[in-house]
């Protein structure tokens, strides 16, 4: 790996914790359990708790992150890379946009175009 695909891996990464702080501290201050429109999260935050839930999800996303970040070394392809800082940037981005939108309690024009795709394809 590169010197520079090592740079743009690292701040994919920080940038995939940052925006995951975000949005647990938007989550927290202004969605809490009930005001949660994500069904999955919704369901894990009656049954475990906002705080149980959210240290439940914290947990996945790190597990996940690590994941991918030991493949992306140990395979060491440049595709894997490339892919990893592509897909991990645009999850970063709508983390963000997500957090933004959080203080609202609506949903983000991103957040909406997801939602359309992803019920057409159901």
């Amino acid at each position: 790996m590169t010197p520079l695909e090592t740079t743009l891996l690292v701040c994919t990464a920080a940038a995939l914790l940052w925006t995951k702080a975000l949005d647990v501290i938007s989550t927290w201050r202004f969605i809490g359990v009930h005001g949660e429109s994500n069904p999955i999260a919704r369901w894990l935050f009656e049954k475990a708790g906002l705080a149980g839930g959210i240290a439940i999800v914290c947990a996945l996303y790190l597990l996940l992150l690590a994941a991918q970040l030991g493949a992306v070394v140990w395979i060491d392809s440049p595709w894997l890379t490339h892919g990893t800082v592509l897909v991990g940037s645009l999850v970063a981005f709508i983390q963000y946009d997500v957090a933004r939108f959080n203080r609202s309690r609506r949903h983000s024009a991103m957040t909406n175009i997801l939602l359309r795709f992803f019920m057409r394809t159901r």
